[in-house]
């Protein structure tokens, strides 16, 4: 049969295993696909939080938004009224000196002269403004102007006719060409199955097209715009096709689309600038750049115009032009707006549709609910400000789960798990405050919901383990100890159960041996309630003396009592200590003698004490029952010399003795009042002789 000790497992080393367990747990729970989904959809949700409450930074004043909002479709009846419209929105900007105009509108139908003859007569005036796409067209070719087109990535078009004939305009100058070194580890990113282009009398006169495709993440929120996506066109060939907000910013920057350095899963890189300048867009598998959404609701709401307003500035405008240059206005009034004379010019202008029945209208990290002309605006001003939010990879967030797991294991272990709870919170606020400052600050996007999920676990499964397993150990040991041991040794002993020490190792250590001499005789004598109160003052006079002096009573076997010094808390001096502690008992017993068991009881008790120094192993033994003992000769020693000491003596070992003269000769000086040699005695069961010397003290009167 096993009797060796059971040693409780390290805690220390149990909650470390705890915690890459739950980091390694959570970890594989991303091998699902729908549990994969939905701890991408946390950490998505804690990240739209970071957008929507980090600093703002206003998007340039150089970009501007035209809104097509419920006003203006209460102007709007049919086709050529809501072409004649544009016509007359794009006529006003030009006169108000815009840099370029971005439509977020495909102009599919074409609106021919014959058309147009259709409507003279109607109550509408558009026909008399509007002569058909011709004159959008050379209004366009005036006012660098940016079209878009729309792809189907997992759908086709029903127009068959309308799409193998527009897809013709398609040209070189549309795509960069694709090749096998650009799609990474993954392949290029999104396909298309179809393109729908706008009229081709627009397409001609545009100053550069784009996709306005914005794929939703599997939330429905709109976070990442694809830059790139990839078409086979039946002629042209297999190119990558830019976003409208691509187009326009390396227009901007003087980039040629052709001079792009593709790498999917990584980055879209360029020149630009004098000196040269690299910019450098991060992009994932699929093309797509995060949208860095510096503003929202308050670029829509704040810094736009409906188009009608524009419009009726416009007519403003060009009735100003009749007046001599000196009286001119400066600003115009229009349905509430005071709008500068040159507040456009120059400017990139947005038009897309903000009406509120829109279904251009998505959520998106910053808003719930914003037009996605918005989202373009926001990707032209990073491009332009080089201002990109960088996603950790996938291997960072493992990296950064098992670091945190390991972590919380770590602290958890070492700080119980009732602190463990403020230790957490704590960590929590900690790397929260760190993901969200790194957003704010730096554009980086630190993964918060797989780390927090990782400390949560190893709290629970730390507090688990303690309330099954070591709690229910430490009440034993604790139970074992505290009778007798002072409170703070018991803490530290329960601190350190993970110290392979405290389970037996050897040390140097002091031992005291007491017992009460005609201890028998007296119980023969005397009635049992008067020997249990004597056996009580003794009891207490014995721990408080070692208390007194830094030793640990032991065992209490009968009416003898074994105490340690030096474990399993370390002193100094032990051996000084257990001679003053020995002193103190002899002394202390005396008094209680005079002052209450000869008085009270007619009875009186006398002490023998044996100490001994020496090496011992000293540890926690037993399985069911725990006890933590010291085993050795020099143990064995300090027995017998308690065996041996007479009524009222302290008998001491030779290595006791030795380290007194070493370590605390004022002691022998002041403390005792002599050191009696007692040589070459043989003690009880030992066969050796021994030097062995009496602690001489001076007696109470």
């Amino acid at each position: 049969m096993d009797t060796r000790p059971q040693r409780i497992a390290s805690p220390r080393l149990i909650s470390l295993l705890l915690g890459l367990f739950s980091a390694l747990l959570l970890l594989a729970l991303r091998l699902n696909p729908l549990l994969d989904a939905k701890l991408t959809e946390l950490e998505a949700a804690t990240y739209d939080f970071r957008i929507q409450t980090r600093p703002t930074r206003p998007l340039p004043s150089s970009i501007m938004l035209v809104g097509l909002t419920d006003f203006d479709l209460d102007f709007w009846h049919r086709a050529i009224d809501i072409r004649s419209h544009h016509f007359r929105l794009l006529q006003t900007l030009a006169n108000l000196g815009v840099g370029s105009v971005l439509f977020d509108i495909v102009f599919l139908d074409e609106i021919t002269p014959e058309q147009v003859a259709a409507f003279e007569g109607a109550e509408s005036v558009s026909a008399d403004i509007y002569h058909g796409d011709d004159d959008l067209a050379f209004q366009m070719a005036l006012t660098p102007t940016y079209l878009p087109y729309v792809f189907y990535i997992n759908q086709r078009y029903p127009d068959w006719e309308m799409i193998r004939s527009r897809r013709e305009l398609v040209d070189e100058s549309w795509f960069l060409p694709c090749d096998d070194s650009m799609g990474g580890e993954f392949g290029p990113g999104y396909e298309a199955s179809e393109i729908k282009v706008p009229s081709p009398s627009l397409v001609e006169s545009a100053q550069g097209l784009g996709h306005i495709n914005v794929i939703q993440d599997s939330d429905g929120v709109v976070r990442r715009i694809p830059l790139l996506i990839l078409y086979r066109h039946p002629t042209r060939g297999v190119g990558l096709y830019p976003s409208i907000a691509l187009r326009l910013a390396l227009d901007q920057l003087g980039v040629d689309i052709h001079d792009l350095r593709v790498r999917f899963g990584e980055a879209i890189e360029f020149e630009s600038g004098d000196p040269p300048v690299t910019t450098r867009i991060p992009i994932n598998t699929h093309g797509e750049m995060l949208i860095n959404f510096r503003e929202g609701a308050t670029f829509t709401e704040g810094r736009s115009f409906s188009s009608e307003t524009i419009i009726r500035i416009g007519d403003q405008l060009m009735r100003s032009m009749a007046l001599p240059p000196d009286q001119r206005p400066q600003r115009f009034e229009v349905y509430g707006h005071t709008v500068d004379r040159d507040a456009f010019r120059d400017a990139t202008v947005l038009v897309g549709d903000i009406a509120v029945a829109s279904t251009d209208i998505r959520a998106t990290a910053i808003d719930r609910a914003l037009p996605m002309i918005t989202v373009h605006a926001n990707v032209i001003s990073s491009i332009l400000r080089r201002d990109f939010i960088t996603e950790t990879p996938h291997w960072a967030e493992s990296a950064l789960t098992i670091l945190m797991g390991l972590l919380a294991g770590f602290l958890f272990g070492r700080i119980g798990y009732i602190r463990s709870f403020l230790a957490g919170g704590l960590l929590f606020a900690g790397w929260a405050g760190i993901t969200w400052a790194a957003l704010a600050w730096f554009n980086l996007w630190l993964p918060l919901m797989m780390p927090v999920f990782a400390l949560g676990i190893v709290g629970f499964l730390v507090l688990l383990y303690h309330l099954v397993l070591v709690d229910k150990r430490r009440g034993q040991i604790r139970a074992a100890f505290e009778a007798y041991t002072s409170p703070e040794v018991v803490d530290e002993i329960l601190q350190n159960l993970d110290d392979p020490a405290l389970w037996g190792a050897k040390r140097r250590i002091t031992t005291l041996f007491v017992d009460i001499r005609g201890f028998t005789t007296l119980t023969e004598k005397t009635p049992p309630e008067l020997v249990v109160e004597i056996l009580n003052h003794y009891y207490q006079i014995v721990v408080d003396a070692l208390r007194r002096h830094g030793g640990i009573p032991n065992k209490f076997i009968g009416d003898e009592v074994m105490a340690l010094f030096n474990a399993p808390r370390s002193i100094e001096n032990s051996e000084e200590a257990a001679c003053r502690a020995a002193i103190d008992i002899q002394l202390s017993i005396a008094r209680l003698n005079a002052e209450r068991l000869r008085p009270e009881m007619g009875r009186e008790i006398a002490v023998g004490i044996g100490v001994n120094t020496g090496e011992a192993i000293v540890g926690i033994v037993g399985r069911e029952r725990i006890e933590y003992t010291a085993l050795g000769d020099d143990v064995n020693v300090a027995s017998r010399l308690q065996g041996q000491a007479r009524p009222g003596q302290v008998l001491i070992g030779q290595s006791t003795h030795e380290a007194l003269e070493r370590t605390a000769p004022e002691f022998l000086e002041t403390a005792v009042v002599q050191v009696r040699l007692i040589p070459e005695i043989i003690l009880k069961g030992l066969t050796r002789r021994f030097d062995v010397y009496e602690l001489c003290y001076a007696r109470d009167e």
